[in-house]
């Protein structure tokens, strides 16, 4: 058996196997199938887990690890599945990565079985995974001054600039909701813009407040009206049309500006911090909350209350104010001891 980094196919299937007879599934087809009808950023994702299966299981192409994984029994693939999971924990993987990993082979295979392509899935069970370890963003302080220093700075890339964290923060704005905004989705005179939620396939419209819609104005005053993204980089494309300030290019913007500034900053951060700031000014209403944030799950925003409040932080805290804690002073330290030896009663702290 070959390293961690390198799980070898042959131990699953004999060699010569990759040799495919005509009635073997074409995985040009299942691929295509399976890929059909999702955005842009799961393709990618789903894309990028299978050539690191492939790379990993020492298949030459993604196409020849479908046709192996295709052809061979449910325990064979179960147990190359299994390998690759313990490769990417021996690789010390986050949980979230080995998720992703997992859950884009367990959707292809459901993808084959639903074309009658198997009659089997994978089983090998995904790694426990603990999401928003901290919710925490800009403080609200830390936020005015944010703002301020950006709406300060003369210029189309900070009037950009200000517009998106504007977005993202005064209606908690996902980066992919934000940048992925085109001029046709904006009604200014209305106050709204129509964004594409995550995993929706439909865009809503949303209220913008008056201090994001003057944000945009000054904006689109440097982009002008021009059909096409509403955040644009600075320099379009060469036959004219406006090029979209993609995700990539809004996170490391923003981490420039964090590291201008004196603190870390990341784009998703405005999102918890709106999140965060609509808890303390609703009173904990997370009813209310969720239809500014739009999560699906209220567990979701219970996470960012406990969060807010730092319950287990507060416990602490009182426990350990309960005890007082003993002297450090060395030669009460020794005092003490000198009248144990001696027989003498000492009180406890």
């Amino acid at each position: 058996m070959r390293s961690t980094e390198a799980l070898s196919l042959v131990e699953v299937m004999p060699a010569g196997e990759f040799i495919i007879p005509r009635a073997s599934p074409d995985p040009q087809t299942v691929m295509v199938t399976f890929l059909a009808g999702k955005n842009e950023h799961t393709i990618d994702a789903y894309k990028k887990s299978l050539e690191d299966f492939a790379r990993r299981s020492g298949a030459p192409t993604v196409d020849a690890l479908v046709r192996a994984l295709l052809l061979t029994d449910q325990g064979s693939a179960n147990g190359l599945v299994l390998r690759y999971k313990g490769a990417l924990i021996s690789a010390h993987k986050s949980p979230a990565t080995i998720c992703q990993r997992l859950s884009a082979i367990r959707a292809l295979v459901k993808c084959a079985r639903m074309l009658g392509v198997v009659g089997w899935t994978i089983e090998v069970p995904s790694v426990p995974v603990v999401r928003l370890k901290d919710t925490r963003g800009p403080t609200k302080k830390q936020m005015r001054e944010i703002l301020r220093y950006v709406a300060s700075q003369p210029g189309p890339r900070w009037a950009r600039n200000y517009a998106f964290i504007r977005l993202m923060y005064d209606m908690g704005l996902r980066r992919k909701e934000a940048c992925g905004l085109d001029l046709n989705h904006l009604d200014l005179e209305g106050r709204r813009v129509a964004i594409l939620g995550k995993c929706r396939l439909e865009r809503e419209w949303l209220s913008m407040p008056a201090p994001t819609a003057e944000a945009v104005r000054r904006w689109l005053i440097f982009r002008g009206l021009i059909e096409g993204p509403l955040l644009t980089t600075l320099r379009w494309n060469r036959d004219g049309t406006p090029r979209r300030f993609a995700g990539e290019a809004a996170a490391r913007m923003v981490r420039e500006l964090g590291a201008e500034l004196g603190f870390r900053l990341r784009t998703h951060g405005f999102r918890h911090a709106a999140i965060t700031r609509a808890l303390d000014v609703t009173h904990g209403d997370i009813r209310r909350v969720r239809h500014f944030s739009r999560h699906k799950s209220f567990d979701m925003l219970l996470h960012y209350d406990d969060h807010r409040q730092n319950f287990a932080g507060s416990i602490a805290a009182k426990l350990a104010g309960e005890i007082r804690p003993p002297t450090s002073d060395p030669s009460v330290i020794q005092e003490r001891m000198a009248a144990r030896r001696a027989g003498r009663n000492v009180p406890r702290e």
